[in-house]
């Protein structure tokens, strides 16, 4: 059962299409996720005391239709099963027709705040109810293309990690990342096509200061890989298929 958030898609989100941007969407779920451990007595300001928090490792997205802005949106969200260290986290994005527009299968470590390093499952010291997955076989876990041999790079870019990149762990937000992957592609193309599948990996976190060099290479019609270094280490990865 998904735990559930209504909200208008905010004008101030807005692309040039009048659809809502990748990296609010991303947003908006992160916002609900936390909402949903709160509504359980595990806010993001207790595990904070406790010296914990989730960092987002992996997202999984089919777009079937991005929100329009001024749309009335439910977001959905539902922890399933860990896998290994990871846990795991569904969310769905319905018009209030109960129209499909997004299904996300997303990955979580559980860090400790003071040294970063990763804590185990059975390191989290509330009870956690997990759901049976249900985006399985939809969205699942996407892979995200070695570079082909014949690699064509399209657009590189440099991003400076500024203040207004930063949330409260003091490095740049997770939809931050997609707004870095998104400038990347041919702007007329993506314009035209929109989104259809967005698969993003998280190697390193950035810092303020930091320079992030990021490349977008074509792997065929509509296509896109977009990597990410930081001081010449990987800090992410993306995949993109656009739509028809």
């Amino acid at each position: 059962m998904y735990f559930r958030k209504e909200m208008k898609a905010a004008y101030y989100n807005s692309d040039q299409n009048n659809n809502l941007k990748l990296s609010a969407i991303m947003g908006y779920m992160q916002q609900t996720s936390s909402e949903q451990l709160a509504s359980v007595g595990q806010s993001v300001e207790r595990m904070l005391s406790d010296g914990m928090v989730f960092i987002l490792a992996k997202t999984n997205m089919k777009i079937y239709r991005a929100p329009a802005c001024g749309e009335v949106i439910s977001i959905g969200t539902a922890a399933t099963p860990t896998i290994g260290p990871r846990f795991i986290r569904e969310f769905v994005v319905d018009n209030s027709d109960g129209e499909r527009l997004i299904s996300c299968y997303t990955s979580w470590v559980l860090t400790d705040i003071d040294n970063h390093k990763i804590l185990r499952p059975n390191a989290y010291p509330y009870p956690f109810r997990f759901e049976e997955p249900a985006l399985e076989e939809e969205v699942g876990d996407i892979e995200i293309p070695k570079d082909p041999l014949d690699r064509l790079v399209v657009r590189t870019m440099d991003r400076d990690v500024w203040y207004s990149f930063l949330d409260n762990n003091a490095h740049v937000n997770n939809s931050v990342y997609a707004d870095f992957a998104l400038d990347a592609l041919p702007y007329q193309e993506f314009s035209a096509r929109g989104l259809a599948v967005f698969a993003l990996n998280f190697q390193k976190e950035a810092k303020y200061g930091d320079k992030i060099e990021i490349a977008a290479i074509r792997l065929g019609d509509g296509e896109y890989k977009i990597v990410g270094t930081n001081a010449g280490n990987p800090c992410f990865e993306a995949y993109v298929k656009l739509g028809e």
